[in-house]
């Protein structure tokens, strides 16, 4: 359960820094490594500012987006938040909605299927001894590999 974020200027605030940062990210090369980006907006989560939810939101039209740099980008963000965050945000990431998005934009392009794929193996061989982020990672896993991703808009 998320805690809902503080009113006021903070959440607000720390939403439109959320979103410059991405942002930024996605006009820098996708290759660019994205611990800056991701150790701020887990810096938001950790502190109760925003939830999970709100941090991933600015993350989901680049991802929908037909340009592969943008989905690279957006990938290797949830992978930094993936590998960084608390539980909260790992289980949102691993959850059905984000997992469906991810292989989504994966099915599109095959350069990002390739890097889709690459992330799914890590995410569930790094949390096999995590029971419920394994069973989320393992079920994506395995829809992935026999080609039962969900179309978009399903």
């Amino acid at each position: 359960a998320d805690l809902p974020a503080p009113s006021g200027k903070n959440a607000k605030a720390a939403k439109k820094e959320c979103e410059a940062l991405i942002t930024s990210q996605l006009q820098s090369p996708w290759t660019d490594d994205p611990t800056y980006c991701c150790s701020t907006l887990l810096g938001f989560v950790q502190t109760g500012v925003l939830s999970p939810k709100e941090v991933l939101k600015p993350l989901k039209a680049p991802l929908a987006n037909q340009n592969a740099h943008a989905q690279l980008t957006v990938v290797n963000i949830l992978d930094g938040l993936m590998k960084r965050g608390p539980s909260g945000m790992k289980l949102e990431i691993a959850g059905r909605k984000w997992m469906d998005r991810i292989s989504q934009a994966g099915l599109r392009l095959p350069v990002v299927g390739a890097r889709v794929f690459q992330v799914l193996t890590q995410w569930k061989d790094m949390f096999c001894m995590e029971p419920q982020l394994y069973a989320l990672l393992s079920t994506a896993y395995d829809r992935w590999v026999q080609g039962k991703v969900p179309n978009p808009g399903k």
